[in-house]
Formats: C-alpha cells, sequence, structure tokens
C-alpha cells in the first residue's frame, strides 16, 4: 500500500505541473 500511496502522489504532482503548466500555455494573460 505505501508504494502505491507514493506512486499515486508522484503522478498527482506531475499531472497538477502538467495542468497548470497547459493553462499557462492557453491563458497567457494569467502569466502576467
Amino acid at each position: 500500500m505505501p508504494g502505491r500511496i507514493e506512486v499515486n502522489g508522484r503522478v498527482a504532482g506531475t499531472w497538477q505541473t502538467a495542468t497548470l503548466t497547459g493553462i499557462r500555455r492557453e491563458t497567457p494573460r494569467a502569466s502576467t
């Protein structure tokens, strides 16, 4: 279980980063 939680945390962090990057790319005005 602990191993799965670690992987899930890493995936979630990567997913958040990718999502934030995508939002910044789609809305350049927000990243002023």
